[in-house]
């Protein structure tokens, strides 16, 4: 999911019997106020289905916020935000990536992104062999090309790791 699509859900966005999330709007920022549209393309337009983890997680952020809103009462601004400030205001995305960075002391990477976690996401799902179609689909993407032009560099690797498989296959002929 990008971003802007993960901080607009709203908790009817969340489907738990189904174990779904639906993806129907984003958010941008002008300034500090909030500006919620249609996502970046239709292909955006998606139903993403929910790992144990994610549930699990949801259910967690949902009791949570049922709790501050019984302690807030009318001073929690907006009760269906899932990802909000303990208000219940929107998360600006800066505020997201400034805590990844702060998480990301220890570790090899220099700058950790909301989008770089997406990117990573789409190659452990190439990596593992996930059709292009599915990783297109699951990213929002307008079409495969997108998905094959941002992942080439991952999409080659496999034409290499293709290649020792048919020499492998061919030694075994011998």
């Amino acid at each position: 999911m990008r971003i802007g699509e993960t901080l607009a859900l709203t908790w009817n966005d969340i489907d738990f019997k189904n174990k779904e999330i639906n993806i129907n709007k984003t958010i941008n920022f002008v300034g500090k106020d909030p500006i919620i549209g249609p996502p970046k393309t239709n292909n955006s337009y998606r139903i993403l289905g929910m790992s144990n983890t994610v549930f699990n997680i949801l259910k967690m952020v949902q009791q949570e916020q049922n709790e501050r809103k019984q302690f807030l009462k009318e001073q929690y601004i907006n009760p269906n935000i899932v990802f909000s400030t303990p208000l219940g205001d929107y998360i600006h995305r800066n505020n997201i990536n400034k805590r990844l960075n702060a998480v990301k002391k220890g570790t090899d990477y220099e700058y950790i992104t909301v989008h770089f976690l997406r990117h990573a996401n789409a190659t452990l799902l190439l990596m593992n062999d996930v059709d292009i179609k599915v990783v297109s689909s699951h990213l929002g993407h307008n079409d495969i090309q997108t998905t094959a032009n941002i992942y080439a560099d991952v999409l080659k690797s496999k034409e290499h790791q293709i290649a020792q498989l048919i020499e492998f296959n061919l030694e075994d002929d011998q």
